[in-house]
């Protein structure tokens, strides 16, 4: 078995003025929208940037656990210039999400069905490991948060929960 590592980063509003054009990375993953109201106005500019640098590229919206269908609706219609070219996700988390403890298994299938019948194409969920068993055996592949503490690490070869579970 070959094991492919690929250098990505994380991008949301917090990271407005980072230039990607002078930053080693293989793919970048987006914040875009979220909840029903909210645009990261610097998603567009890193979207064209990152493909016109033939990098891979991930769209984001953070889950606020409002009615599924219009949180994904809004998501989808800011993304669609980037539908077919970029891996989609839902990133379900508890800060601001009125439903994260209570209806987390139902919204976030409901969401990704809902995302994945309009648009052909699978979400990834981002989430916590403590909160993985919530979501398996929904069809669709996790993206795991892995922080050990808030200084920067930099790429990991290795990162420190590597293989430790199927994400």
């Amino acid at each position: 078995e070959t094991n492919m590592s690929m250098n990505g980063i994380d991008i949301s509003g917090w990271q407005r003025s980072m230039n990607l054009e002078r930053v080693n990375f293989d793919f970048v993953i987006v914040k875009a929208t979220e909840g029903t109201g909210y645009v990261n106005s610097g998603f567009n500019n890193f979207c064209d940037t990152a493909l016109s640098m033939g990098k891979c590229l991930g769209l984001y919206h953070y889950a606020k656990g409002e009615n599924y269908a219009k949180e994904a609706d809004f998501f989808i219609e800011k993304v669609k210039n980037y539908i077919g070219k970029a891996i989609l996700v839902l990133d379900w988390e508890s800060s601001g999400n009125s439903q994260f403890g209570k209806t987390d298994r139902e919204w976030v299938k409901n969401w990704c069905n809902y995302v994945f019948n309009k648009t052909g194409i699978k979400p990834v969920i981002y989430i916590s490991k403590s909160i993985m068993p919530k979501f398996e055996g929904l069809g669709y592949e996790f993206w795991i948060a892995q922080y050990a503490n808030n200084k920067p690490t930099g790429y990991q070869d290795k990162p420190w929960n590597e293989g430790a579970y199927k994400c």
